[in-house]
């Protein structure tokens, strides 16, 4: 029954040249042939059609004269293709679109705001001096953030061209009406 679930097009070389073809050859390509037998390690009909293919025409004599070569290749097979799926899959994931980037931004935006927010109502009522090393630290600290702050809109947000049609606005606007 499971020699039944094979591609037609791997029987007919079956058919055609049944020297070629040993009984573990054939077990071999219809457990890899059948999603219940080997699972994850299933074949697709092209795969199978190239694997009988490569018995018809020893490519890799140890193949045709060992089956648990020929299963190692099928397993190769199966990883290759695995490997490129996945391969592809980590490539969709980094090609963003504008709007993940956008959001991503504001996103990373989040952590800043929220500390520069909090640095205004800071209380320094408890320090009753300071030494000048201390204080032009924290002065060049707050400049340096603010140029780096003031860089990243000048250079990177103000230079986005802008849609052709607005957003629709959520929220309320600042403007009176």
């Amino acid at each position: 029954m499971k020699l039944r679930r094979r591609n037609p097009q791997s029987w007919l070389y079956d058919r055609s040249n049944p020297y070629k073809f040993t009984q573990t050859h054939l077990k071999i390509l219809a457990e890899h042939s059948s999603p219940s037998e080997k699972k994850a390690w299933r074949l697709t009909e092209k795969e199978q059609e190239e694997l009988a293919l490569r018995l018809l025409r020893p490519e890799d004599k140890r193949e045709v004269d060992d089956p648990r070569a020929f299963e190692r290749k099928v397993r190769e097979t199966v990883n290759d293709r695995r490997q490129a799926a996945r391969e592809d899959g980590n490539r969709r994931g980094k090609e963003r679109d504008q709007a993940g980037v956008l959001r991503d931004f504001l996103k990373l935006m989040e952590k800043p705001d929220t500390a520069i927010r909090a640095l205004a109502p800071y209380d320094f009522s408890d320090v009753k001096a300071i030494s000048k090393t201390d204080k032009h630290r924290m002065l060049d600290r707050l400049f340096e953030l603010s140029e780096i702050v003031a860089s990243v809109a000048s250079d990177k947000i103000s230079v986005l061209r802008e849609a052709d049609r607005p957003r629709k606005v959520i929220g309320k606007s600042n403007t009176k009406s």
